[in-house]
């Protein structure tokens, strides 16, 4: 269990892994709140 926790984990010691681990849950954050706005007002980004 030790290894796996550690295989996890030891990339988050580099600064440009925790800024894109940081970004993209910015990014899905964002893009979930901005669909579910989409979806409410009947819009649709298809094509």
């Amino acid at each position: 269990m030790s290894e796996y926790f550690e295989f996890i984990t030891e990339p988050m010691q580099y600064g440009f892994m925790q800024r894109a681990l940081l970004m993209s849950i910015l990014v899905g954050l964002v893009s979930a709140v901005f669909s579910c706005f989409l979806v409410l007002k009947g819009w649709s980004l298809m094509g």
